[in-house]
């Protein structure tokens, strides 16, 4: 029982080595109980399926894979689905070995499960995180990025004889999608005409109320939903830690506020925005409406959100973090809700950063994602 990702390449050499300083380009099939092409949904999540769209990836020296979106790939938590999210910095330790199997950690074992699709398939690392009956062990080949040397016996580890993954910021064949560049989370600005929200007029500053169910739109500003129209992610999330004054934690893919935890984001604002109205959101749903992340939540919910007087950067740390520029005050938030935070002018071409701090006994940490539903700290624009 085979199920086979077959990868196209989107560089000519169809059995090429995988060398320093190059980035190489596949396609995948798959081999298990089923078998087909490996494919992605619309929002980045890799499928095996007759319904699924035509996917291509790239694999740098670091073992990280971006799609032909430029999307970086990494596993969900906390059930480890195979997703490639606009902007994300993909995770390392992916290789290609000589046969063709792609690895990860050294593991070539990868598990099927039926989704909400029923001609579908969802893809997970080792061990399966549902019901066994609905799952499928499988093995992911590329018709390229071959390593050169004997195909192993057994998994090796990225690196190792046999495995040999390109270096980041190599050149690109002609025609692929560049991997995401620098360091940090990095979520690109969604394209015009891509969740754009409604257009609202333009609110003053402070802390205002909850107002109501992730999509509903209240009160001014921009709107609190990222259904239609255009909205920033944020590029790096630095979680700092008072307990720990000069440690630097460095980039995360989650949001974190507790009693000695708290958390800055930073957003490259386009310098296409500059002069329109940019609203500050914070999107909780609750834990029924999210498809691809996840959440902990305890305590009174009081979040102190701050503007910071210049960016975070990977070497931030509780010791040396910017000072706050302008405090909006605190509010309490809560599952189920969306929050306007403040209204301003766009800064078009210029990174700005905020920070959320725990103002009671709040313990939070929420997987910063847009997948349905949107959940964590966006820039909505109008």
């Amino acid at each position: 029982m085979k199920t086979v990702f077959a990868v196209t390449a989107c560089i000519a050499t169809a059995n090429a080595l995988v060398t320093q300083n190059a980035t190489c380009c596949f396609n995948m099939t798959v081999s298990g109980t089923s078998s087909g092409r490996l494919g992605q949904i619309d929002d980045g999540q890799t499928r095996l399926g007759n319904s699924t769209l035509a996917s291509q990836f790239c694999i740098d020296s670091s073992g990280g894979i971006t799609d032909a979106k430029h999307r970086g790939c990494f596993f969900t938590p906390p059930t480890s689905q195979l997703q490639c999210d606009e902007g994300a910095h993909p995770i390392p330790g992916f290789a290609i070995d000589s046969s063709g199997r792609l690895h990860h950690n050294t593991s070539t074992d990868f598990i099927a499960c039926q989704s909400g699709q029923e001609d579908q398939l969802n893809i997970y690392t080792n061990p399966a995180p549902s019901d066994v009956s609905k799952c499928q062990n499988i093995t992911l080949e590329a018709n390229n990025c071959k390593s050169t040397g004997p195909s192993p016996n057994a998994p090796a580890a990225p690196g190792a004889p046999g495995i040999t993954p390109a270096t980041p910021g190599g050149p690109v064949a002609p025609g692929a999608p560049a991997p995401p560049s620098g360091p940090g989370y990095k979520f690109d600005h969604s394209t015009p005409g891509s969740f754009p929200p409604p257009p609202r007029p333009p609110g003053g500053q402070g802390p205002p109320p909850p107002i109501g169910p992730p999509s509903s739109p209240s009160g001014t500003g921009c709107p609190t939903n990222l259904t239609a129209g255009h909205y920033e992610f944020p590029h790096l999330i630095i979680p700092i830690d008072s307990s720990s004054p000069s440690s630097t934690p460095g980039t995360s893919f989650n949001g974190t506020v507790t009693s000695t935890i708290s958390s800055i984001f930073n957003f490259d604002i386009p310098s296409e925005l500059f002069g329109k109205q940019c609203s500050l959101v914070f999107l909780f749903p609750t834990q029924d409406k999210l498809e691809t992340s996840s959440f902990s939540f305890s305590g009174n919910g009081a979040i102190d959100f701050a503007q910071l007087q210049s960016p975070a950067s990977i070497q931030t740390s509780a010791s040396n973090a910017p000072a706050v520029k302008t405090n909006y005050g605190i509010t309490v938030v809560s599952p189920g809700h969306s929050y306007s935070i403040t209204n301003f002018s766009c800064p078009g071409g210029q990174t700005i950063a905020f920070e959320l701090k725990n103002a009671g006994s709040t313990n939070i940490d929420w997987f910063e994602d847009y997948n349905p539903s949107p959940i964590g700290l966006y820039i909505t624009t109008c």
